[in-house]
């Protein structure tokens, strides 16, 4: 990526960043302990199988357990990310568990080859996101965009109704720029440069 398009990007998200004014959700009928699953929708049977087992959710209720699409995929990141990295296919799936207010953020991540748990954090913080436990799967080597646009949808889940639309935007936009410059001056510094950039403003 040429030095121009790199900082157009990161002053694209900026704007946009300045502009959401974004606050936190209040969980209003979510209780801590609380679980959501989103699993994608192009695991086979036995892959989906595999997902619940290790996250130890075999007989989670079904309005517990959700599907993301591709289609949703596109619809989140389609915007920035280029076609072929989002893919055709989703796979990566997510695990999220509501913590007690003021624990934060945890994530971890298994099978996903390119995003690294900060990513996660730092966008779905950005979407208003706080006091989870994250856990992101998948039972193939991808590269987990699927799993961005599961926590969404978990925690619209949780919440009883859907988190601000401009929250989402912009969280989608900054895990496009920090996926973006990840390739090019790597995952530790893309990830840096964002964190350094949303504490300065």
């Amino acid at each position: 990526m040429k030095k121009g398009l790199r900082r157009a990007l990161v002053f694209s998200f900026l704007w946009v960043f300045l502009a959401a004014g974004i606050g936190h959700p209040v969980y209003a009928d979510a209780a801590p302990g609380d679980v959501v699953v989103a699993v994608g929708a192009d695991l086979t049977p036995e892959q989906r199988e595999q997902v619940l087992r290790t996250f130890g959710v075999q007989d989670i209720p079904q309005d517990k357990l959700i599907v993301v699409t591709n289609a949703e995929e596109h619809a989140l990141l389609g915007k920035y990310l280029p076609k072929a990295v989002i893919g055709t296919r989703a796979i990566s799936s997510v695990k999220v568990t509501l913590l007690e207010p003021g624990k934060g953020l945890n994530v971890r991540t298994e099978g996903i080859t390119y995003l690294t748990p900060e990513q996660y954090q730092s966008a779905a913080a950005t979407a208003g996101v706080k006091d989870a436990e994250i856990y992101v799967y998948a039972p193939i080597p991808v590269s987990g965009t699927a799993a961005l646009t599961g926590i969404v949808k978990a925690f619209e889940e949780l919440e009883g109704k859907t988190l601000d639309p401009t929250a989402k935007d912009v969280a989608a936009e900054e895990f496009s720029t920090n996926y973006l410059l990840s390739e090019k001056i790597g995952k530790e510094q893309a990830t840096a440069l964002i964190q350094r950039l949303k504490e300065e403003i």
